[in-house]
């Protein structure tokens, strides 16, 4: 299932179906604001419905005037297909929405105070004009903040007004699932719930794949930029337009595509991506006085450095101190702490801070010429290391995940998982099976197969008789299946206390330690 396709289908075919009479309202939830803003502006306002009225609200340095005011002149306009002053829009209608015009009026010299009066303005126009509206809301939480009344009026005007379908957005994740579970949890105009950060690498492979069509690229060139853009829609749209401009106009090899592209859209200070990373930055000098701890830390994990303790050993500091830091930054969700180790959030953030701003940094004496030959080296270096480890065998590839693990502790879907120093690692392999087990020594036992097939009850319970074989109390069991799995595995897996991965779970851990996905 392609996740990202299906986010951008299920909109469209929501606002199909509210055109022919059913209408159901969306939340789309998501921490990238810029991600928010190509879906509002790039998608949906970008291929508007000229049957329908798009009410836009936007309440971030905005006033309850202002959004009342701003609400008015979209329902004028559109319905007039005219730009002009709302002075003109208002003289242009008043004789064909009365009862609108008059409410506006009122409110305009007044200046609102409740949602309610807004959402008024909406119910008025939409019965005198007999016309459909869409409204797209976003940071939707800040609306509580504007109007005391937001909760009750607006969940009056969901369950009664079924001729205006809602889109929210917000990027405050767990405040808009309280805002919508506590006061918009309706039976007859709730939300469903599309979550952005919802996604598999399959999926973003696919999405990038089919974004770059016609054109066609190597496995290893796509997995690359799926990578460092993970799963923003944003960035799929940025790399995707600079990539097939460049293939295009010239007839560069993969290589050089790769290095030009990050050139343009990472590298260069005028960069909208440079420049939002920047800000990021920025924002830490703003509001912190350790930012310069902070940054520090940032860096650090850019590099590899993931471990609370190797951090704390960089900066010189007591794990106490740290883990304060380590706060700071969680809780504007700069970063994941995921246990013991610590990840940036946002990958091509990652990438920028250890290809670009240490450059920078560590170079500040060179001119642009001399920076931008250092960093196609080490773009060309990175992507060569990439694809050479990216086309290793699955098995290999594994095992050098294990050889990773340093008594780490991770929080991954709730779960709670320690991962020991293995010393002595030994592997069989099954041909005839199409799998490798793999036995590991060090503070505990851990004994892993690695399915390449698809996995039946024959293979669990096979991976049970072998796994009895070691009688040992430490005895931690993995089985990974990189095909189909049936889903009787599963239940036995879980019955037996043994740890199931299949190639999301795995992948999500190679994300962590930065390595290559598996396809």
């Amino acid at each position: 299932m392609n996740l990202k396709w299906e986010i951008l289908t299920t909109i469209d075919k929501r606002i199909i179906s509210f055109k022919e009479g059913y209408r159901q309202n969306l939340s789309v939830l998501g921490k990238d604001e810029d991600e928010i803003n190509y879906l509002v502006e790039k998608y949906i306002l970008n291929k508007k419905d000229p049957e329908l009225i798009y009410i836009h609200i936007d309440p971030l340095y905005h006033t309850s005037h202002q959004i009342f005011k701003n609400t008015l002149f979209m329902l004028l306009s559109q319905y007039l297909n005219i730009t002009v002053s709302l002075d003109s829009l208002i003289y242009k209608t008043q004789n064909f929405f009365p009862s609108t015009i008059e409410h506006a009026k009122k409110f305009l010299k007044t200046k609102p105070t409740k949602f309610l009066e807004t959402l008024d303005l909406i119910n008025k126009f939409i019965n005198e004009s007999g016309k459909k509206c869409i409204l797209l809301i976003r940071k939707f939480s800040l609306l509580k903040e504007i109007f005391k009344d937001f909760g009750s009026s607006f969940s009056k005007f969901l369950a009664l007004q079924n001729r205006c379908m809602t889109i929210l957005f917000d990027s405050y994740i767990e405040k808009a699932k309280k805002i919508l579970n506590d006061e918009l949890n309706l039976l007859f105009g709730g939300f469903e719930i599309l979550s952005l950060e919802t996604s598999s690498f399959w999926s973003n492979y696919s999405y990038f794949n089919q974004s770059l069509q016609p054109q066609k690229f190597n496995p290893h060139f796509i997995a690359f930029f799926i990578q460092h853009l993970k799963s923003n829609l944003f960035y799929y749209y940025l790399f995707t337009q600079k990539i097939n401009e460049i293939r295009n106009s010239s007839t560069l090899s993969e290589k050089d595509i790769i290095f030009e592209a990050f050139k343009d859209l990472l590298f260069r200070r005028e960069s909208l991506l440079f420049q939002k990373f920047s800000h990021k930055l920025n924002i830490l000098k703003e509001r912190y006085r350790d930012y310069q701890d902070l940054i520090k830390i940032l860096s650090l994990l850019s590099q590899g450095y993931l471990r609370k303790n190797d951090l704390a050993f960089f900066l010189k500091i007591e794990q106490k101190q740290l883990i304060q830091k380590i706060k700071r930054l969680s809780e504007i969700e700069y970063i994941e702490v995921l246990g013991n180790i610590c990840k940036i959030s946002d990958s091509l953030f990652s990438f920028w801070l250890s290809k670009v701003f240490e450059l920078y940094l560590s170079y500040n004496f060179l001119d642009e010429i001399q920076r931008i030959k250092i960093f196609k080296q080490t773009i060309e270096e990175t992507f060569s290391l990439f694809k050479e480890e990216f086309y290793r065998e699955k098995t290999k590839k594994v095992l050098e995940l294990f050889s990773l693990f340093k008594d780490d502790i991770l929080v991954l879907k709730k779960q709670r998982l320690r991962f020991p120093l293995l010393k002595k690692v030994k592997i069989i392999t099954y041909p005839e099976e199409n799998s490798n087990l793999l036995i590991g020594e060090g503070k505990e036992i851990i004994i892993v197969e690695i399915k390449e097939g698809a996995c039946k009850e024959k293979d669990i319970y096979r991976f049970i008789e072998r796994s009895s074989l070691l009688k040992n109390r430490n005895l931690k069991r993995i089985y990974i299946y990189l095909g189909e799995i049936e889903d009787s595995v599963k239940l036995i897996a879980k019955k037996d206390k043994i740890i199931l991965w299949g190639k999301e779970e795995l992948n999500e851990l190679l994300r962590i330690y930065n390595k290559p996905i598996i396809l």
